[in-house]
């Protein structure tokens, strides 16, 4: 669910294997011999996966719901209008699923959602990422929503010049041409980014494109 292209090596692995695909961003038509379930627009692929059960043979336990539910609730960020992120198909999955969410349950599934602290900033990439080509790079470009502000992240790892190495490091063990971490608003309001290629060789054409 949620992404229809594989990168290179797991696309290998699973080679003939798809048999359907649920998703809600553009169908990347990798797989053609897969059944595709893709709806873009919606606030969470979890309602397609919800409607699949909802609408079908297969039993839904309680256990499934409250799953479903909670994925759906923090894509949708319990549909708060300021975010504009859920759909009223979303509300309708979600209504099937389990009627007796509360806002205080989001808030609990939002702060465990924000508590990275067991997590180095090396892991930090990977946790919410897309990959994909960019302009003027050889090889793919990570991009990735950091869980965490710029300084308060440098801070952790002892400086600019840790963060740089260790987000370098991230893009060398995946394989990346760079890497581009999009960073939580800090306390003064600002939200930093930034684009930091594999090799120092490369860095330069990362710098200029800041």
């Amino acid at each position: 669910t949620d992404h229809n292209k594989m990168t290179p090596k797991v696309a290998d692995v699973f080679r003939g294997r798809v048999q359907l695909i649920v998703d809600h961003h553009v169908n990347k038509k990798a797989h053609r011999e897969a059944d595709v379930v893709v709806v873009e627009g919606l606030g969470s692929c979890c309602t397609l996966v919800a409607e699949q059960i909802l609408n079908g043979s297969q039993v839904l336990t309680e256990e499934m719901g409250v799953l479903l539910a909670g994925v759906i609730v923090l894509d949708t960020r319990n549909f708060d209008p300021k975010e504009t992120k859920g759909t009223s198909r979303d509300r309708v999955a979600l209504a099937g699923l389990a009627p007796y969410t509360t806002s205080a349950w989001f808030r609990h599934l939002w702060n465990a959602r924000l508590d990275v602290s067991q997590l180095s900033v090396r892991d930090l990439p990977s946790l919410d990422m897309k990959v994909d080509g960019a302009e003027g790079f050889a090889g793919k470009v990570a991009f990735s929503s950091m869980m965490g502000a710029l300084d308060s992240l440098a801070a952790k790892v002892g400086g600019g010049q840790a963060m740089l190495d260790e987000m370098r490091a991230f893009a060398r063990a995946g394989g990346f041409a760079a890497v581009m971490g999009f960073f939580m608003v800090d306390d003064e309001g600002l939200r930093g980014m930034a684009l930091v290629c594999a090799t120092d060789a490369e860095q330069p054409l990362c710098d200029s494109m800041e």
